[in-house]
């Protein structure tokens, strides 16, 4: 029993390891994007392209004048297909680059932090089943849910308002398997907090 709990131990310390480099790199990717961003609100619109392709956008940034450039996709689902010169390209990838890498990547940087402190804990109290573990997955879950429902909506209609001056939502904002993969996060956490109580009890008896 000792040595396959010490087993499990020395699996977790390398996820944690695996995890905390995933961080480092996040932070240091968010900084970079976070700079290029500021670059490029003050770039001049002719700087910008868009070219229009069969399922999403193709977006261009010249950042210098030596030809360093910036290239990113944006799809129908939050930039309509629309005939290019309704479209205000600088807006376009500025929306683009801070929802899709600033928020998305804040988001993907928050769940991996708690995703390791729920594995700290396993490491550290020999088991999941904690009440913080169990707030930790409530607080993914509704993170997800939330991304889910929201995020594309976001996305779009700040699209509509910055790029295009139009208005057009459809069903297709919502990500579906995100809303899935919140559920059974919700799920996860109820069965956690049932471990929990149950680890409490076990202990308090002995």
């Amino acid at each position: 029993m000792e040595q396959s709990l010490r087993s499990m131990q020395q699996t977790t310390n390398r996820v944690l390891q695996v995890l905390n480099f995933v961080l480092a790199g996040g932070c240091l990717f968010f900084l970079i994007v976070f700079v290029m961003l500021v670059w490029a609100s003050f770039l001049p619109g002719d700087s910008f392209s868009i070219e229009q392709g069969i399922e999403q956008w193709a977006l261009n940034a010249n950042l210098t004048e030596n030809g360093t450039s910036f290239f990113s996709t944006v799809s129908f689902r939050h930039l309509p297909s629309l005939p290019e010169h309704r479209i205000n390209v600088k807006a376009a990838f500025l929306v683009q680059l801070f929802f899709n890498l600033l928020i998305y990547l804040s988001l993907f940087i928050y769940a991996i932090y708690q995703l390791k402190q729920i594995l700290l804990t396993m490491y550290e109290e020999d088991g999941p089943f904690t009440m913080e573990n169990t707030i930790r997955l409530k607080r993914l879950g509704w993170l997800i849910v939330g991304y889910a429902l929201l995020s594309d909506l976001i996305v779009l209609l700040a699209m509509l308002v910055f790029s295009t001056h139009t208005f057009s939502i459809s069903y297709e904002v919502i990500n579906f398997t995100a809303l899935i993969i919140g559920a059974v996060l919700l799920i996860l956490a109820h069965v956690f907090q049932y471990g929990s109580f149950l680890q409490h009890e076990y202990d308090t008896t002995v």
